[in-house]
């Protein structure tokens, strides 16, 4: 419904601002020019609602990015805990310390990416 009503309200401002523009100069032109002032403006004005509008969906777009970014990150790292852990039970040494090599990892990757 506020999408709707800004809509409307965008576009009765795209419609009658440019002809309180023109009529407030008071300029006497023929019929021709004044619809061509007034469409100048009209031009300048979408342009102005489209790039408030471009900036006001950028924010929480990228907002959207780095937050599925941090989210795939984390459930990497649980991943990789998960097989670490489960190295650590193997029967082979080689393997074991595997674990304790990944888990160092892990934990040196966390202490970088949670850093305030």
């Amino acid at each position: 419904m506020a999408v709707l009503l800004g809509c409307l309200g965008a576009g009765y401002v795209l419609w009658k601002l440019p002809e309180w523009q023109v009529g407030m100069w008071g300029l006497h032109l023929n019929t021709k020019h004044l619809l061509e002032l007034q469409n100048s403006h009209r031009a300048t004005l979408a342009q102005i609602l489209g790039g408030v509008l471009l900036l006001a969906t950028l924010c929480p777009t990228w907002k959207s990015i780095v937050v599925n970014q941090q989210t795939a990150l984390h459930g990497q790292h649980t991943e990789l805990f998960t097989r670490a852990i489960d190295q650590l039970g193997s029967e082979k040494t080689e393997v074991r310390l595997g674990g304790i090599y990944a888990l160092g990892r892990i934990a040196q990757a966390l202490k970088t990416t949670t850093r305030p």
